[in-house]
């Protein structure tokens, strides 16, 4: 079909995703070199917007976009474009309140399920600043969405850290019927994260300077000095450059780190409250933890948790199937 709204998977997409596979199998070399052909085919680059827009409609089919879950704007069958995804995603809007004209053009609501943690934040400050071109572009802290002209309302709480994404953000543009039919294309994959996977094999196959480039690449984009590669600085670039984009979690996983960095996960849940009750009453917006699981076995990642169970269904159809440790 040739049109302009039918996208393709491409040869380098399946490299990308041999190269991933190679990762997790430890071939360095033999990653570094196919992600190292996707890298000079040349049918990618890093989008040169608003950083933003990059998940966005205004940034579909970019030069960065490798595979999209493609979606098209039809009046007539707007219905049928439902997604948990924005349902999932975006701000509990219910619970606040737009105090600015420019607000009235973001979809009214959401489940606000995802929000970055404090953490998060603290590593972007940590590594670009509290005036971060990429941070401000990709999250805003409570005080900075006042200033947009959104706020909580009196006697209201959601669950928060006092962070909201931005850069997952979406208009009345992309969902013109209400906020679960939005028309903008899903990213599975984009060319940063080809650059970073490349910068890790390279480093692992001992390519310093292939790796130096591939991160250098990503960090000019985000108005950040030229760094050395490590590692370490590869780990701390992913997760500031592809946070909410799925790829962290598999990451620990695959670098054992995950039983140390999610050991408390689950224990509290972080509520962002404005305790004042009228409109006589100056905001007093506080973030409270609140215990949500006191017994260890229940929360945090544990060893088990590296491997998914067997289904019941397809031990009992197999006994001689060994269902996998710990489950």
């Amino acid at each position: 079909v040739n049109d302009n709204t039918t996208w393709r998977v491409t040869k380098q997409v399946a490299q990308t995703i041999l190269g991933k596979a190679y990762l997790w199998q430890e071939k360095y070399a033999d990653a570094a070199a196919v992600l190292n052909q996707v890298r000079s085919s040349g049918k990618y680059a890093l989008y040169q917007g608003n950083y933003e827009n990059i998940l966005t409609y205004l940034a579909e089919g970019s030069p960065e976009s490798m595979l999209e879950s493609n979606r098209i704007l039809d009046m007539n069958n707007a219905w049928d474009e439902f997604s948990f995804f924005e349902v999932m995603n975006h701000w509990r809007m219910d619970n606040l309140e737009a105090t600015s004209p420019q607000f009235l053009d973001y979809k009214e609501t959401g489940w606000g399920f995802m929000v970055p943690q404090k953490s998060l934040y603290d590593a972007f400050v940590a590594e670009e600043g509290a005036d971060g071109y990429r941070l401000n572009q990709t999250m805003k802290t409570y005080d900075q969405m006042t200033e947009l002209g959104v706020k909580l309302q009196k006697g209201k709480s959601i669950i928060n850290e006092g962070f909201f994404l931005w850069k997952r953000r979406f208009s009345s543009a992309e969902a013109p019927i209400t906020f679960w039919c939005s028309y903008n294309n899903y990213r599975w994959m984009r060319y940063a994260e080809v650059l970073l996977l490349a910068a890790e094999a390279n480093i692992m196959a001992g390519n310093q300077t292939e790796a130096d480039a591939c991160l250098n690449e990503v960090r000019t984009r985000a108005r950040l000095p030229y760094k050395t590669a490590t590692l370490e600085a590869i780990k701390l670039e992913k997760r500031l450059e592809l946070c909410s984009e799925y790829t962290r979690y598999q990451d620990i996983i695959r670098w054992g780190e995950a039983e140390s960095l999610m050991k408390n996960q689950g224990s509290t849940t972080p509520l962002l409250t404005n305790k004042a009750s009228s409109a006589s009453e100056p905001d007093n917006v506080v973030v409270e933890y609140k215990q949500y699981n006191t017994d260890p076995s229940r929360y945090g990642f544990k060893p088990k948790h590296y491997l998914l169970p067997i289904p019941a269904t397809e031990i009992r159809l197999n006994p001689n199937m060994e269902q996998n440790e710990g489950w």
